[in-house]
């Protein structure tokens, strides 16, 4: 199996005296959470953004650091064609 160069370089860092590092898990976020972080972000009902969030859900998985990654793409794409 091939790691990831992130990994190894983890790996690495991780072995040496100088350097500690603490790992997070993060979990998923829920389609009702994700649509609530949409409709916060927008400042509009969550129901007028459902159809917007649950695309970010299934390109993300529900991936939180994907899907606010995903949902500043998408806001600089509206804002430089002004959408």
């Amino acid at each position: 199996m091939v790691n990831h160069p992130l990994h190894e370089m983890i790996h690495k860092l991780s072995h040496g005296d100088d350097i500690r590092i603490k790992k997070l898990h993060l979990d998923g976020i829920s389609k009702k959470e994700l649509n609530m972080m949409v409709s916060d972000a927008l400042c509009m009902l969550p129901r007028h953004v459902a159809e917007l969030s649950d695309c970010l859900y299934k390109k993300t998985a529900g991936s939180p650091l994907f899907a606010i990654g995903k949902y500043c793409f998408l806001s600089d794409i509206i804002r430089y064609y002004k959408l």
